[in-house]
């Protein structure tokens, strides 16, 4: 997984006696850029998802980390080490998107420095003040504390994902370097030795959007992206990601960050990359989405390991701004330890999951390795694997991981299905959900997780809530 510092944003307002108010504002500016829209509808072509991680992962599978009997893998020193799990590939068809993503674009990388205003007030003694005949000026208002986030609405909007085929039209570029206020748009990105854009440590205010990024590198440290720490407000958007040892990696990054609307294949791995979008302890205040992406292993062209299509690794939102991952579709796999959506992992808390789908992912489609203020609702799993290769086992799991118990958590209106592939199971349906007992504060309601109506069909549909 990831792991995240942040950087804010201060305010500072000096009163100088009998003066006024002298307001000093930092302001960071952003670029601005074109939305690019996914569609979530799946084609014959699709784009697999490839997934970064900088630390090593020493989760197991959901029962075996509830009982510490898998060996665990972790790297304790800088971005180079972060947990992960690595799904790999099955045959199968790709989600097909209809896209709409711009024929042609422009290579435009475009650097703005953040700007600073800082205003300094110089104390007067009163001898020195002079005398005034009227009052003096009230001091400007101070505005108001924006109030808490609203939760966010019933539907959430779905961009256009790139097309299955691929974007066309864009300009050949090496690997990319961001600075804070940068738009990277329409590059066609490799590198054949490493990572293929890097945003820096406290860089901000950065724009990804509507390229082609892979391939990158050979090793298991050569990513597609990778946020570095205190780097705030980075957006990944609408890109085709590919043969990369993981897709997106944040690490020790602050909120907002937004991952959306990218297709990710050919993740490579292994342990402790395989994810398509890792987080690692990514922290603090800001509205923080991952939505509408498509990871999807049955898509690969070549050896892939996926482990976590989504890894929350040591990473939290907060209760105004919980962090979003909504209207993903996630497929396929072959370790293990890997799963659609892990969260809590190691710590961290306020999350809202939801309209999310997945297919046949090894281990459980979303689980709840501890953590705190969770939400899981309207998701579709189907994980009935044909045979022992599928490793499948469950669609949904709560347990406790390392010291770490789950608390505050809601379980509303999933469906689910899975055959059990692991754990002894010899292909028979499982219980669907399975919890080790632990934790406070867990409700569960209108969830069915032994629906066998659902059918891999649902791969073909857009998920619940999600326009």
């Amino acid at each position: 997984m990831i792991r995240g510092r942040g950087i804010g944003i201060a305010v500072a307002v000096v009163s100088v006696l009998a003066v006024g108010l002298v307001p000093a504002v930092i302001g960071a500016g952003r670029s601005s850029s074109p939305t690019v829209t996914v569609s979530l509808e799946d084609d014959a072509a699709a784009v697999q998802v490839r997934a970064d991680r900088v630390r090593g992962d020493h989760r197991g599978t959901a029962r075996e980390k509830a009982t510490n009997t898998r060996r665990t893998t972790r790297r304790e020193a800088g971005p180079a080490a972060s947990p992960t799990r690595t799904p790999t590939t099955s045959a199968g068809t790709t989600p097909a998107v209809a896209a709409t993503a711009p024929a042609a674009v422009a290579a435009t990388t475009a650097a703005a420095p953040t700007s600073e205003a800082r205003t300094t007030a110089t104390m007067l003694t009163p001898s020195s003040i002079p005398a005034r005949t009227t009052p003096p000026p009230p001091p400007p208002a101070v505005p108001p504390a924006a109030p808490p986030a609203a939760a966010p609405a019933p539907n959430i909007p779905v961009g256009v994902l790139p097309p299955a085929g691929g974007l066309t039209g864009l300009s050949a570029s090496g690997p990319i370097t961001a600075t804070t206020g940068q738009t990277i748009r329409g590059r066609r990105i490799s590198n054949p030795s490493g990572t293929c854009i890097v945003v820096p440590i406290g860089v901000t205010d950065v724009t990804i959007e509507g390229n082609d990024i892979g391939p990158c590198g050979t090793t298991v440290e050569h990513l597609g992206v990778r946020v570095m720490s205190g780097a705030t407000r980075v957006t990944v958007r609408g890109n085709v990601i590919h043969g990369v040892a993981s897709g997106v990696q944040v690490w020790a990054a602050r909120n907002p960050i937004v991952i959306e609307f990218n297709r990710i294949v050919d993740v490579r791995g292994p342990m402790p990359r395989g994810q398509a979008i890792q987080f690692d302890q990514v922290t603090g205040p800001g509205a923080t989405r991952i939505v509408g992406n498509v990871s999807d292993a049955q898509a690969a062209t070549g050896p892939v390991r996926y482990e976590d299509h989504i890894s929350m690794y040591k990473t939290s939102g907060t209760a105004q701004t919980p962090i979003l991952i909504a209207c993903n579709k996630l497929r396929g796999g072959s370790s293990k330890s890997g799963s659609a959506i892990m969260v809590g992992d190691n710590g961290g808390g306020y999350f809202d999951i939801r309209g999310n789908i997945a297919v046949l992912t090894p281990n459980t489609g979303i689980g709840v390795a501890g953590g705190h203020d969770v939400t899981v609702r309207d998701n579709l799993i189907w994980n009935r694997g044909a045979g022992a290769a599928s490793l499948t086992s469950l669609a949904g799991s709560m347990f406790t991981y390392a010291g770490n118990v789950p608390s505050t958590v809601s379980w509303t209106g999933n469906r689910g299905v899975a055959n059990a592939w692991q754990y002894g199971g010899r292909g028979e349906l499982s219980g669907g959900f399975w919890t080790d007992g632990s934790g406070s504060h867990i409700t569960q309601s209108g969830n069915d997780w032994q629906d066998t109506s659902l059918t891999a069909a649902i791969w073909d549909t857009t998920p619940s809530g999600c326009r």
